[in-house]
Formats: structure tokens, C-alpha cells, sequence
């Protein structure tokens, strides 16, 4: 499952496949070159037996590995362990020890979890275009946008315990591992409420904690629109005409008090229109929503156009480190890097077709403004800070609008956006 997802876990954690591996691989392009070529029939016949030998041997190197790791995780000393690391901008997030045991460990888990619980995270795509439509008619509504402070650390974990432990479906080893992660965050910690961020299974005990919180808006009278995604809400009332007054605002924050959360009043944005069509506008997941009178429009927020801008200057800021030591690796990866950011792509080995991009990422907007800035940007950028005139012509030939409008597709390989990624992934620090 991982594989298909492009990640090569026999050059992560099984060495001997993996060199069994790369001999298929150099066989597989010695017999393509010579198929190619139309000469020694002899010669390629010989390779493919091989090759298919090789590959029960691989079958058989990685069945042993894998056993190997499954021994280790059922004995009863087997002990998941937590690290925090600091990240930048300030954050905490934890860490297993790097192993096949931990890492299949944690993703058996993950696989459970989703598997009995039928935990995931909301469409975002479904949300804002859900969420588009609903604004667009002239009903008098009432909106509140808001967001739960400290999420991941304010999960309790007495129900953490009980969603999962008093569950006759999770196995065992299943529930032996959450109490063990959770006892591993009350260790480094000294508190019994939180989950750990940055380990695989807080999201889905994340989620299933958070069932509750869903029923209990939706049985909100004059809720005609409720979404999350994660810890971001926003829920639309639409009242009776003869309806009193309510303070709709209180009774989301009494929902979420109910469930030992704090609402965040940096990040909460009443919007009236039962009495008035004035334009309101509204940050959410990712996007800047301007409506009334019946009308909506939908532009990048602040926040993702400065994620933008950040990852063009940590792209030229590698660029500049490593074009001291090796200029025509660090030109490569420079291209590579802006390509990525201003194209769309298909994500390699996945059977789903996921596609991302400027476009795929941010398909729902309606005021492509925000893109013709990020040009103006994206040039001035590479005019100051990038020396060579080839480089900068080559450079220029990409933009953020074009991609958007064209949807134009760039290939990458999963070794391609391991190495285009690596520069935009949180600094971490022991």
C-alpha cells in the first residue's frame, strides 16, 4: 500500500531487496535496450528467466524481513517510544524511533483504525463547492466561522481511552499500542489530555473523538449547513422569519465546551445576513470567501498566498546554498522546484490518480487575482536573486495564472518530488 503510494520502503528499511531490486532494474533496461535494438534474442530470453528469478528471490528476502518485523512487534517487550522535536515556527511535534518495527507498527494501526472506525478527514473540495452554492441563494442566513484552540492538545484522553479501548473489534495488540502512545505523551508531557502531533494515529483518534462534536451541531435548530475539516468550522443557520433572537455564536462555543475544547476568538467571524445583503468575507480552507446579495466569489487567502511566496524563496535559497558546491545539480532541482509549484502533476504509483497543483489544489476559485501576484513575485525574485541569464530565461518561462489556466501537467518521478519536497518541509531541531 505504502509503495503504491511512492514511497520505496525496501531502500527504507530492507537493504537486501533492495539490492535485488536494482539488479532487476539494470537486467529490465539491458533487455529493453536490446529488444530496441533488435539483437541477441539469445541474450534477452537468458535475462528475463533471470529476472524472473530474481524476483522470487526478492519475494523471498522480503517475506523473512517482514516476519522478522512482525516477531518483534507481537513479543511483549515491543515498546512504542516518543520524541519531541521542535519544528519551525515554534511548534512541538513527535517522533518514533526510525524502524521497520515502529514504522509498520504505526501503519497497521492506521489501516485498523480507518478499517473498523471508517475515520477520515472531510473533502475540501466537496466543502467549499457545497459551501459556494449555499451562499449563493438570498435566504436570510446566519454564518459563524470559527476554529478550536489547541486542538490536538486538548483531546482528553479518558475518552480517547474509551472510543478505542472498550471497542471488541480493535485487537489487542490494536488498543496495546494506542494506550502506549498515549501514555508515551502523558510521559513528556505530565499531561493526561492531548495527542501527540505528527504520529499517524492522532488524526484518527482525532477524528473519532470529534463524531460527537459533528451530531451535536447538527442537531442545532437552524442548522442548514455544517462542515469541519479537522479543527476549521463553519456552520450556516437558517432560522424560522418569526424565530427570537438567539445568539447563535454562544451555542456553537457551548457545543465545543462540551467537549473540553476552547473556541479560538482570534479565528471566529460572525456573518449577519438576515436583515442585510452587505458583502461579508470569510477565510476557509485556503480560500477567501466574499458573498452577499446573493452573490459569492472565491480568492486565495493570505495565509496560501504566503505559503506560495515562502516556497519560492526557500526554492532559490537552496538554489543559491547548493550552486557553490554542484551548479548544475542545484540548476536542475531550481527548475524542477518552480515547475512543481506553478504546474499540476499526477502522484506517481497511486492507483487513485490523485492530482495536485496550482489548479488541482485550488480549482474553486473565481478571482484568479491573487495569481497575477504571485507572478509579479515569482519574476522579481528571479531577476534579483538568480545570477545566470540562461537560467533566468528558462525560469521565466513558468508562471503560477498560466499553469492555473492552461492546467498544464508536469511529470515527476517519485524520486523527483522526494527531492522537490525536501526543500519546503519543516526545519527540525532534536
Amino acid at each position: 500500500m505504502e509503495n503504491r503510494k511512492g514511497v520505496f520502503l525496501e531502500g527504507e528499511f530492507f537493504p537486501k531487496a533492495e539490492r535485488v531490486i536494482n539488479l532487476i532494474k539494470k537486467y529490465n533496461q539491458e533487455i529493453r535496450l536490446l529488444t530496441k535494438l533488435g539483437i541477441l534474442p539469445n541474450r534477452v530470453e537468458f535475462m528475463k528467466r533471470w529476472v524472473k528469478r530474481l524476483k522470487s528471490v526478492k519475494e523471498r528476502v522480503l517475506m523473512a524481513s517482514l516476519e522478522e518485523v512482525s516477531r518483534k512487534v507481537t513479543e511483549r517487550s515491543f515498546q512504542i517510544r516518543l520524541r519531541p522535536v521542535s519544528i519551525s515556527g515554534g511548534d512541538t511535534i513527535y517522533l518514533t524511533d526510525k524502524c521497520p518495527e515502529n514504522y509498520f507498527a504505526m501503519k497497521q494501526l492506521q489501516k485498523n483504525m480507518y478499517r473498523l472506525f471508517q475515520v477520515k478527514q472531510s473533502n475540501r473540495y466537496s466543502i467549499i463547492s457545497q459551501l459556494k452554492i449555499l451562499l449563493e441563494d438570498k435566504f436570510p442566513k446566519y454564518v459563524v466561522r470559527t476554529d478550536i484552540s489547541s486542538f490536538y492538545e486538548s483531546i482528553p484522553h479518558e475518552q480517547a481511552h474509551a472510543l478505542t479501548q472498550g471497542n471488541n473489534l480493535l485487537c489487542p495488540l490494536s488498543k496495546k499500542l494506542i494506550r502506549q502512545v498515549l501514555s508515551e505523551y502523558k510521559r513528556l508531557t505530565g499531561n493526561d489530555i492531548g495527542i501527540p502531533r505528527g504520529i499517524g494515529i492522532s488524526a484518527y483518534l482525532a477524528e473519532l473523538y470529534m463524531r460527537d462534536f459533528d451530531e451535536l451541531i447538527r442537531e442545532i435548530p437552524g442548522v442548514t449547513y455544517y462542515a469541519r475539516y479537522v479543527d476549521d468550522i463553519v456552520v450556516v443557520f437558517t432560522p424560522l422569519s418569526n424565530e427570537p433572537a438567539r445568539d447563535y455564536r454562544q451555542e456553537v462555543q457551548g457545543k465545543i465546551e462540551f467537549m473540553h475544547l476552547t473556541m479560538n476568538p482570534s479565528k471566529t467571524i460572525e456573518v449577519d445576513l438576515l436583515s442585510t445583503s452587505v458583502s461579508h468575507q470569510i477565510e476557509y480552507l485556503g480560500y477567501e470567501i466574499v458573498f452577499g446579495g446573493g452573490k459569492v466569489s472565491t480568492r486565495l487567502s493570505n495565509k496560501k498566498v504566503n505559503k506560495y511566496r515562502t516556497r519560492v524563496d526557500n526554492a532559490i535559497a537552496e538554489y543559491n546554498s547548493l550552486s557553490k558546491i554542484d551548479e548544475k545539480k542545484a540548476r536542475s532541482i531550481l527548475v524542477k522546484r518552480i515547475r512543481f509549484l506553478t504546474g499540476n502533476t499526477r502522484l506517481t504509483n497511486n492507483k487513485r490518480n490523485v492530482l495536485i497543483g496550482i489548479y488541482y489544489s485550488n480549482s474553486q476559485l473565481t478571482d484568479t487575482s491573487a495569481l497575477v501576484g504571485l507572478d509579479l513575485y515569482l519574476q522579481t525574485k528571479i531577476a534579483t536573486e538568480i545570477h545566470s541569464a540562461s537560467l533566468q530565461n528558462r525560469l521565466m518561462k513558468y508562471g503560477f495564472h498560466q499553469g492555473y489556466d492552461t492546467k498544464r501537467f508536469s511529470p515527476f518521478s517519485t524520486k523527483d518530488l522526494s527531492e522537490i519536497m525536501r526543500a519546503w518541509k519543516p526545519k527540525v531541531w532534536p
